[in-house]
């Protein structure tokens, strides 16, 4: 209230001031034209910084000089002129301080949580951006760096999200997502898993990254040991770091089909191992674990004691006769040590939708409801009507996408094998191919840097993934992309000898 009181005074004696010194200054301009000439210059400086500052430094600026003015030299011409030369050039001195935000005045150390300035830059969003900024210098560069189907979301979903909208379903939903999309998302696991779950145990939440995020949140402590098999989604220590845990990672290589076997994840639990991360099909390798495999790695989890969080968004993107069985589905025992991760991104292509889901056993989803009931709240209403209408609407465009996919796959995989000095495994899922570049004597990032640089081919380097010898390269594109992009690679790699 003072400090409002102490403005209005200063502005009420800038407008009383103004007034005075108008009038003073006009009888003078009738008097003596030289000083009208000189006055009159200040006052277009006066009314310039008017112009170029906010009313309350103007006022304040003015102000303060008439009023000493005034006290000092008693009135007269002097008074109007030096009033109007003090005027303007206080008021742009603080018109200045202001524009910079008096950053030659003052300094703020700013804070940064150890665990957030722990976190890893993301190499995926380096190179995304070194090509975004090479494409808009002119350069033709083919892109391989996509983490999401480049086909549209089926029309019959936009068109539930749109008349959701229309229908003013624009207000907030419970923090778990409204009923019938959890009710969806249960009769899904029943029919296509054979896993019984009900609606309280579903939390619809904003992407399979959400997911994946609230379940480490919500399980681990801090100093606990959260196993990762390598290669991995960029995302997953990160994530582990956030909580305060410990990211373990066991190496997987192309000559394991980039599987971890289960004499190494029982070597890897400690007595503080709490979380063990399956992502079945991979993200980056394209790999696919056998029912006999995922079992083998879920009897050792139930035996220790340990959480599997089972990442399945790839479920559906499969080729061939390979089968994706899911680590619940095994036992009793199997279903309360796992929960599943899963989204609508990948099958039905809405990656900028961000709606996911999870399913857990009753405590975990609870405890998950409540931590986001205090972070984002619930997934976007209109969207969620999307997500039902994906999974109990048609599901003909899955087919169609799959033979795309697998076309490119085979196409790329077979272009890739005849490259000297890169070897690839076959990947049974997802859209990634994960080749191993490390016989042309050059490491994930130098192989992407100058493939980047000399032939404007865009891939994302393996170590982002845990794995420095391999690049990822995504087929979500289309195969003219796909035959330009590996021309310009094998070209790349013949020149390398």
């Amino acid at each position: 209230m003072e400090s409002d009181c102490c403005i209005q005074q200063a502005t009420r004696l800038g407008h009383l001031l103004t007034d005075s010194a108008d009038d003073f200054a006009g009888k003078r301009r009738r008097r003596q034209g030289r000083i009208a000439i000189l006055f009159d210059f200040f006052v277009g400086a006066e009314m310039r910084a008017e112009k170029a500052v906010s009313p309350l430094l103007y006022r304040w600026g003015i102000g303060g000089v008439a009023y000493g003015l005034r006290c000092c030299i008693g009135g007269g011409w002097l008074w109007g002129v030096c009033w109007r030369v003090g005027g303007a050039t206080i008021a742009l001195a603080l018109e200045r301080l202001h524009r910079y935000q008096f950053s030659a005045l003052l300094t703020m150390e700013h804070h940064i949580s150890n665990r957030v300035a722990a976190l890893t830059p993301s190499l995926t969003l380096a190179i995304s951006a070194k090509a975004k900024q090479m494409k808009a210098e002119g350069k033709g560069v083919v892109g391989f760096g996509a983490g999401e189907p480049d086909f549209d979301t089926p029309q019959h979903i936009k068109d539930a999200a749109a008349k959701a909208l229309s229908d003013g379903f624009t207000k907030y939903t419970p923090s778990s997502g409204v009923l019938e999309l959890r009710e969806a998302i249960a009769e899904k696991f029943q029919n296509e898993n054979g896993l019984t779950y009900s609606p309280s145990q579903i939390i619809v939440n904003c992407g399979g990254k959400h997911s994946c995020y609230n379940v480490i949140m919500a399980v681990c402590d801090p100093g606990d040991e959260v196993i990762i098999p390598a290669p991995y989604w960029v995302s997953y220590p990160e994530m582990v770091k956030l909580a305060e845990a410990i990211p373990v990672i066991l190496p997987a290589t192309d000559e394991t089909a980039f599987k971890v076997a289960p004499e190494q994840l029982e070597a890897a639990i400690t007595d503080r191992t709490r979380l063990f991360i399956l992502n079945s099909p991979s993200n980056p390798t394209g790999a696919v674990y056998t029912p006999e495999e995922i079992k083998a790695l879920g009897d050792i989890c139930v035996a220790k004691g340990v959480y599997i969080m089972s990442d399945e968004i790839y479920e559906r993107l499969i080729y061939g006769d390979t089968i994706h069985r899911c680590v619940a589905t095994f036992s009793d025992e199997h279903y309360e040590h796992t929960i599943i991760v899963h989204g609508f991104a990948k099958a039905w292509s809405m990656t900028g939708w961000r709606l996911g889901f999870l399913a857990a056993p009753e405590p975990i989803a609870k405890a998950i409801n409540a931590m986001q009931s205090h972070s984002t709240s619930n997934p976007t209403s209109f969207a969620q009507m999307g997500g039902v209408a994906a999974l109990r609407g048609p599901q003909a465009h899955l087919a169609g996408w799959l033979v795309q996919f697998d076309q490119r796959r085979r196409f790329a995989l077979e272009r890739l094998r005849a490259m000297k000095e890169i070897r690839c495994v076959e990947p049974l899922g997802a859209f990634y191919l994960f080749p191993n570049v490390s016989g042309t004597g050059l490491n994930s990032i130098e192989f992407c840097e100058r493939l980047l640089e000399e032939k404007q081919v865009a891939m994302v380097p393996g170590v982002a993934f845990g794995s420095n010898e391999c690049l990822r390269l995504s087929y979500a594109t289309s195969m003219e992309n796909i035959k330009e992009g590996l021309d310009r690679m094998a070209a790349f790699v013949e020149m390398l000898g």
